[in-house]
């Protein structure tokens, strides 16, 4: 994660021993406060750069700056820059070593913030494009020679999303580890999500059909598909 300064897997402390979070009321109203650290900002930096479609040496130039500081002490950074003696390090040169000293004193880098400003918003999303779903698929066969045992797992599946719904922390815990995601990161998404095992409805049909049209009309299929036939009768 680009907020962490992983050298001795610990997080970057920024001046006074005060961490300020996205969330905070201070960071919103003081936008020129940064408490990421020197790392976050340089590897920040390189992606906006790779975004903006940058020389690429400049995006190289950035990201090695960052790998020169990460194995160091964050005293011994802070040291430097009191010193002025940051660009004696190999990779570092005036306009890395202005965004390291910024960062290591608790303010937002210039040339960060003018890249947020220009490249930082969000691309392109989802928006107006199709509902996000998830489904369980069953062979037709299967289904037809084991009812009872599909409508069990139906059944399991229903227990087991109320209490993913009403224990988000436990289920971040419990998998989080498994999947390599924080386990704070990974609650925030579970809370985010949507619970319960419901048969398709038809509008959810209809949107699953104009999806199919369109991979068709592309010719990404090799004939057309009737969502509806591939629908499984069973109660939930």
């Amino acid at each position: 994660m680009d907020n962490v300064w992983t050298g001795a897997e610990r997080l970057w402390i920024p001046p006074l021993g005060l961490r300020i979070g996205d969330n905070h009321p201070m960071a919103a109203s003081r936008p020129d406060i940064y408490a990421d650290g020197p790392v976050a900002a340089l590897r920040r930096i390189a992606f906006l750069l790779e975004r903006s479609r940058a020389e690429t040496y400049k995006v190289k130039a950035f990201r090695a700056a960052a790998a020169t500081i990460l194995p160091l002490e964050p005293d011994e950074v802070a040291s430097r820059v009191r010193e002025g003696t940051l660009r004696e390090l190999p990779g570092i040169g005036a306009s890395t070593a202005e965004v390291i000293a910024a960062a290591v004193e608790g303010r937002t880098p210039d040339r960060l913030a003018r890249l947020e400003e220009e490249v930082g918003g969000t691309l392109v999303d989802g928006t107006g494009l199709v509902s996000n779903h998830q489904f369980y698929l069953v062979a037709q066969p299967f289904l037809a020679d084991q009812p009872a045992i599909v409508q069990a797992i139906l059944a399991a599946l229903v227990e087991a999303d109320h209490w993913g719904a009403a224990n988000p922390t436990e289920v971040a815990a419990l998998i989080g580890p498994r999947m390599g995601i924080p386990v704070p990161v990974l609650q925030v998404a579970l809370e985010r999500m949507g619970y319960g095992v419901q048969p398709l409805a038809d509008a959810v049909v209809a949107e699953q059909q104009k999806i199919a049209d369109t991979f068709y009309g592309l010719g990404l299929l090799p004939k057309p598909i009737n969502v509806r036939d591939a629908v499984a009768k069973v109660s939930v």
